[in-house]
C-alpha cells in the first residue's frame, strides 16, 4: 500500500512541473499588448497579478487557476498578494533574496509595490523582466533592485 501511494505522489510531483522557459516566452509575446484575457475583462482594471498568472499558467502544468480566488478567469483579476498567497499555497517557495537556481521565467514581486512580474534577467543590482499594470506595459523593463524583490521559485 505504501508503494501505491508513493508512486501516486510521485505521478503527481510531475503533473505539477514548471517550465520557466514557457513562462518566460509567454511573457514575452503578450509583454507589449493586451494578451487574448483582456478581451474578455475590463481594460480600466488590469493587475498586474493577472498577466503574471497567466504567464505561470503558460509555464507548464503547475496552474495557479486552481486558486480559490481565480474561480472564473474571464471575470476574476487577481492582485499581487493574491497570487502571491496562491503560489505558496501551491508549493513555490518565497526568498528575499535570489536563489542560486532562480531562473528566468519565475515570478517576482515587487516588496513596495507588491507589482507582480516575470524575472527576465539582472544587470548588477538592478532586476528586469515583464509586467502589465493598471493598462501599462513593461516589457524587460527596470523593476527594482534586488533588495526590493520577493523571488518565487518552484
Amino acid at each position: 500500500m505504501k508503494g501505491i501511494i508513493f508512486l501516486f505522489l510521485i505521478g503527481l510531483s510531475l503533473t505539477y512541473q514548471f517550465d520557466p522557459n514557457g513562462s518566460l516566452e509567454y511573457a514575452k509575446e503578450h509583454c507589449d499588448k493586451p494578451y487574448p484575457i483582456y478581451e474578455k475583462i475590463d481594460k480600466e482594471n488590469i493587475s498586474s497579478g493577472t498577466f503574471a498568472s497567466q504567464c505561470i499558467h503558460n509555464g507548464g502544468k503547475c496552474s495557479v487557476m486552481v486558486c480559490f480566488e481565480w474561480k472564473d478567469e474571464n471575470f476574476f483579476i487577481p492582485f499581487g498578494i493574491e497570487l502571491k498567497r496562491c503560489l505558496t499555497r501551491h508549493g513555490w517557495k518565497s526568498s528575499t533574496t535570489p536563489p542560486k537556481k532562480f531562473r528566468a521565467g519565475y515570478p517576482i514581486f515587487g516588496k513596495k509595490n507588491n507589482i507582480a512580474a516575470i524575472f527576465d534577467h539582472f544587470e548588477g543590482d538592478s532586476v528586469y523582466g515583464y509586467a502589465h499594470d493598471e493598462g501599462d506595459y513593461y516589457c524587460n523593463e527596470y523593476l527594482g533592485e534586488k533588495d526590493e524583490i520577493y523571488y518565487f521559485y518552484y
